[in-house]
């Protein structure tokens, strides 16, 4: 398996293990007995399971353009060094990005967006060159 590959499972593996946390929270908070029904009205999740919430729908947005770029890459014969590093950054900044979440750290869940963002930035770049 290819390096961008090989981050894709892993970045993949992080966005179920971080929805895993919040629902874990969800249960914890609301019960068992609500969290499988339909109410109408239920508690609140914590103050931590709600940002890790928040940071699985963004990860989830974010890691289906991710996995499109890079099986268009792979596809492609377009895999080289540059995109392995672009992988590579892309996962550790969504790991950052959930621990920046997770323990509210202001400026680093946005520098961690950035990281990101900009990694996907350049698969497009390397796509359309």
């Amino acid at each position: 398996m290819t390096v961008e590959l090989t981050y894709l499972a892993a970045v993949t593996l992080l966005t179920l293990l971080t929805r895993a946390a919040w629902m874990l929270n969800k249960v914890q908070i609301r019960g068992l007995d609500v969290v499988v029904g339909y109410p109408k009205e239920s508690k609140p999740l914590s103050g931590w399971g709600h940002r890790l919430w928040i940071a699985h729908e963004d990860a989830i947005q974010s890691l289906i353009i991710f996995a499109v770029l890079v099986i268009i890459v792979q596809m492609s014969g377009l895999a080289d060094e540059s995109t392995a590093v672009a992988a590579a950054v892309y996962f550790w900044a969504r790991l950052f990005h959930v621990i920046a979440y997770l323990f509210a750290l202001r400026w680093a869940k946005t520098i961690a967006y950035l990281a990101g963002f900009f990694s996907q930035l350049w698969l497009l770049w390397v796509l359309f060159t």
